[in-house]
C-alpha cells in the first residue's frame, strides 16, 4: 500500500505539471499571457539563475559554468521573471538530455551582438539531427531518448519559445562546437 501511494503521488504531480503547462500554452494562444517588459540587467538575471541551479547540478554530479563578458552587458528589454523561467527550462533540458558520462558540463553564457543581447545554454551531449532541430520547439515533440522519460511531456521548449516571442526576442538551437546543442536567446538591447 505505501508503494502504491507513492506511485499515485508521483503520477499526480506529473499530471499537475502537464495541466499547468497546457494552461500556460493555451493562454499564449489567447494572447493573454502577462509579460512585464522593462529594461533588464541580463548579467544579474544570469547570476541569479546560475546561483539557483548550481546546487541542482552539483547534486546530479554535473558542472555548471557561467561565462560573462569582461565589459558590462547592455540591458535588454524583457521580463526578468519570464527570462529566468526560460533559462530554467533550458537548463533542465540540458541536464536531462545534454549530459553524458564523458561530458557532464553545461555552460550558461551571455554576449552582446550589435544591438542585441544573447544568452546561451550549451551542452556537449549527443546533439540534435537537422530534422530534430526543425521539430524541437513543436508542442509534444520528444526525441527518442525522451520518449521513455515520463517527467517530460515535450512542452518545455515550446513554452520557452513562446515566452521569448512574447518578449519580442528569438530562441534558436544550433550545434555546439565539438558536439552538443546550444540554445540561444536573442533580445533587443535597451
Amino acid at each position: 500500500a505505501p508503494q502504491a501511494a507513492a506511485v499515485i503521488e508521483l503520477e499526480s504531480a506529473r499530471m499537475s505539471r502537464l495541466i499547468s503547462d497546457m494552461l500556460l500554452l493555451a493562454s499564449t494562444d489567447a494572447r493573454d499571457w502577462p509579460v512585464a517588459m522593462t529594461s533588464v540587467e541580463t548579467d544579474t538575471v544570469l547570476l541569479n539563475v546560475y546561483e539557483t541551479y548550481l546546487p541542482v547540478f552539483l547534486e546530479q554530479g554535473c558542472a555548471l559554468s557561467l561565462r560573462l563578458p569582461d565589459a558590462p552587458l547592455a540591458k535588454a528589454t524583457a521580463d526578468a521573471g519570464r527570462l529566468s523561467q526560460v533559462l530554467g527550462i533550458l537548463l533542465d533540458n540540458a541536464l536531462s538530455y545534454g549530459v553524458t558520462q564523458s561530458h557532464s558540463s553545461i555552460e550558461l553564457a551571455a554576449f552582446q551582438a550589435g544591438r542585441n543581447v544573447c544568452l546561451t545554454v550549451s551542452d556537449h551531449g549527443p546533439g540534435l539531427t537537422a530534422e530534430q532541430k526543425k521539430q524541437v520547439f513543436e508542442r509534444f515533440y520528444r526525441g527518442d531518448a525522451a520518449r521513455k522519460d515520463k517527467q517530460h511531456f515535450g512542452l518545455g521548449l515550446s513554452i520557452a519559445r513562446e515566452l521569448i516571442r512574447l518578449q519580442n526576442g528569438r530562441l534558436n538551437v544550433e550545434d555546439t562546437p565539438g558536439g552538443g546543442c546550444t540554445f540561444r536567446i536573442t533580445l533587443s538591447a535597451s
